[in-house]
């Protein structure tokens, strides 16, 4: 029987670029925003999520992926209590899916 009271998987959505047309947390406060995810009984922490500033320099954007799988590696690093750092998801310019692991993980 499932209950109201299940676990909740999210992904932490993080404006990698801080452009004001994008949403999610500015990185600079993105340990506020995972702070107040751990607050909450029911939530589990699985990854972070973000669109990069659209820019036709890859080198660019790639700075930003990079930026986010630091943060990935800083928060896997530190054992939290619901977090299971799964993911680090963005999508690009050209609204294809990116998995940051893929590229960072070697």
């Amino acid at each position: 029987m499932r209950t109201i009271l299940e676990t909740i998987r999210v992904l932490l959505q993080i404006n990698a670029g801080n452009d004001p047309a994008k949403f999610g947390e500015d990185i600079d406060n993105a340990p506020a925003l995972l702070e107040c995810a751990l607050s909450k009984k029911y939530i589990k922490v699985e990854g972070l999520m973000t669109i990069p500033p659209i820019s036709e320099n890859t080198a660019e954007t790639a700075h930003f992926f990079s930026n986010m799988y630091k943060y990935f590696i800083d928060i896997s690093a530190k054992k939290l209590d619901n977090v299971n750092m799964n993911c680090v998801i963005g999508w690009t310019k050209n609204g294809d899916k990116h998995s940051f692991i893929d590229d960072y993980d070697k």
